[in-house]
């Protein structure tokens, strides 16, 4: 989910739990601070769907690069994303027309509340005036008349015509949400249980899986002084739109080709966020989000991010 909170909101409610023990209380406000130079981290995302005994999986490498600065009311992120490199079974005219139009996305700065959180996209402008070429090197890369790229064109076209147009398309890639994340100038207590709503839209095709997810911090390593570990699971909401798992038990069923009962769908969520306490970047990001029926269906995302150099 791209958060657009107001700014300097907290995002982050903590749940009910039993104080920690006298001794054992461990707090951590994480501080963004700027960053003279780019940190560049390798991104890859993989996808994977287990369906009665056959695997698809498909996997994405990028390298981001990512510098922060102190803005009013909060900061300004750039991402910058090059080398893209997609690893699927039998790719598709489609998959290589998803990679050339995802370089629409090479660029992007955003605003960001105190907190980390997402709140708009700066450079909207420069991302429309980009179009006109990226179309019409996709034209001379199949020049054929194709109802898909008339389609595509259309589709871009009406993002493009408005910076909030673009917003859903943005939070189809989780890593958005993800890096740096919304985990700043909020106290969080170890022992204490801290939850937030999370959204994965279209996890499956027309239909997004919604968690309560709940953040613990990790006790502090004597061996890394200057690191801070963040764990994450997720839970479906009792108040999203799919609370009862009808729907996900529904996009299993038509894979199977078998009636699936909802009680037996997991939607899970986990996550674990590293981060270094001078800067306050990631230093790494493990991310996983699944849907499994038995032993007979499994569909998984997961994301991972390293700093190539570090941090």
């Amino acid at each position: 989910m791209l958060h657009t909170p107001r700014a300097g909101a907290p995002l982050w409610a903590a749940a009910p739990h039993p104080r920690p023990a006298a001794g054992l209380s461990h707090r951590l406000t994480l501080a963004l601070r700027p960053i003279p130079a780019e940190a560049r981290y390798a991104v890859c995302t993989e996808w994977t769907e287990f369906v009665a005994g056959d695997r698809q999986r498909s996997r994405l490498a990028r390298t981001v690069g990512l510098r922060v600065a102190a803005h009013p009311g909060g900061w300004r992120l750039a991402l910058r994303t090059e080398a893209l490199g997609l690893d699927t079974p039998d790719p598709t005219a489609f998959d290589e027309i998803g990679l050339l139009v995802g370089g629409l996305y090479a660029d992007l700065v955003f605003d960001l509340a105190p907190t980390g959180a997402l709140l708009a996209l700066v450079n909207h402008a420069d991302i429309r005036a980009g179009w006109p070429r990226l179309r019409q090197a996709l034209r001379q890369r199949y020049p054929t008349p194709s109802a898909l790229l008339d389609g595509l064109e259309t589709a871009v076209a009406r993002r493009l015509a408005r910076p909030a147009g673009l917003w859903p398309s943005l939070a189809l890639d989780y890593l958005y949400a993800a890096l740096p994340g919304n985990f700043y100038a909020q106290a969080f207590d170890a022992g204490q249980p801290y939850t937030a709503p999370r959204a994965f839209p279209q996890f499956f095709d027309g239909l997004g899986l919604c968690f309560l997810e709940t953040l613990r911090l990790a006790p502090p390593d004597p061996a890394a002084p200057d690191r801070a570990r963040l764990h994450l699971t997720g839970a479906p909401d009792p108040a999203g739109p799919d609370a009862d798992g009808a729907a996900a038990a529904a996009r299993v069923a038509a894979a199977l080709g078998i009636a699936v009962a909802p009680a037996e769908v997991r939607r899970t969520y986990a996550a674990t966020h590293d981060f270094a306490l001078s800067t306050g970047l990631p230093t790494a990001v493990e991310l996983t989000v699944r849907c499994a029926y038995r032993d007979l269906y499994c569909k998984e995302y997961h994301l991972t991010v390293t700093p190539i150099l570090p941090l």
